[in-house]
């Protein structure tokens, strides 16, 4: 998760003309290719380890592990353990945390000069690249003393978006905010006269430790989004998107169960622990969009943005963390 804005983009660009590709490989990759060898060691390693069934983190000796999703001074990253599987490509991520695919930019730079491949966006392997860029990663990559790794144990997609007939407001009912259909006061479960409240879909209960399994693609993992067929007050949530005065977008809130794994690496590959997070999406959301798919992935990942951040301070205090409030 190197840093990035416009001054280093300028300085990248003049950098770039007077440095070639293959150049900044050769000048980096070597120690860059030494992180991404113990990376390997760690997949191995990872693989062969039952689910988590306690959180328990061994703090780390001497220097302070530093998360960043945008500060040069980070020495830790965030990788998939999907993305451990083929060098150079990432792996099918649903709800992916920005900058987890760094290791994967370094292992295709390294090996050919290209961005990695990325079945999610497979555009994004022919895009152009610049020395500087090249440098700047490869560096980053280099100077990694620690991963946390994240390994995906259950996985539910967020489906079936549609549009439910907004609740009536307190002027229309002729209730102010606080008052019950008899008068008194409303807890913050009480529902407005002939309404009921959006349940939101939760997934089946989970086996109490089961191997990991594979997420699966978007394609398979569930059903569209907009495949519900009108019924009653609720309609598909189609092109005209989720935002309207009459209605509100509900869907089935998608999960996530991810292990996070934390390994030192230098000098030597060492497990120091792991901790699990949980994530689910709210189930009802206003969405000033038309792309209601991505926008229901957006908000899965909001939701396990934030419960990562948390998960982290809470099983790893002195770790340094940033960009993820």
């Amino acid at each position: 998760m190197p840093p990035g804005s416009a001054f280093a983009f300028g300085a990248l660009l003049a950098l770039s003309a007077c440095e070639s590709v293959d150049g900044a490989v050769k000048k980096e990759g070597p120690a860059a290719k030494a992180t991404l060898a113990k990376a390997a060691e760690v997949a191995t390693d990872l693989r062969a380890r039952p689910p988590v069934r306690t959180d328990d983190v061994v703090k780390p000796e001497g220097e302070r592990l530093r998360i960043a999703e945008d500060d040069d001074t980070a020495n830790t990253d965030l990788v998939y353990l999907e993305d451990l599987k083929t060098p150079g490509e990432l792996g099918n991520v649903y709800a992916r945390l920005r900058g987890s695919d760094t290791l994967g930019v370094c292992a295709a730079y390294a090996a050919h000069g290209t961005p990695p491949w990325d079945a999610r966006d497979p555009n994004r392997w022919s895009g152009a690249v610049f020395a500087g860029e090249v440098t700047r990663q490869l560096q980053y990559c280099g100077k990694l003393k620690a991963l946390f790794v994240l390994r995906t144990m259950e996985f539910v997609r967020p489906a079936n978006a549609r549009l439910e007939l907004r609740p009536p407001t307190p002027t229309e009912t002729g209730l102010d905010a606080g008052a019950s259909a008899d008068g008194g006061a409303r807890g913050d479960a009480g529902v407005r006269p002939g309404t009921k409240p959006v349940v939101v879909v939760k997934p089946r209960a989970l086996a109490d430790a089961g191997a990991p399994r594979d997420a699966g693609t978007p394609q398979d993992a569930g059903p569209s989004p907009f495949v519900l067929p009108p019924r009653g007050n609720i309609v598909p949530a189609t092109v005209s998107g989720c935002r309207d005065d009459m209605y509100r977008c509900v869907y089935d809130g998608g999960y996530l169960r991810v292990e996070v794994h934390v390994y030192g690496i230098d000098p030597v590959v060492k497990h120091r622990g792991a901790f699990v997070v949980e994530a689910e999406s709210s189930g009802a959301v206003d969405l000033d969009t038309t792309d209601v798919e991505s926008a229901l992935e957006d908000d899965l990942r909001k939701q396990l943005k934030r419960a990562f951040r948390a998960a982290v301070l809470q099983n790893a205090g002195e770790t340094w963390i940033g960009g993820f409030e």
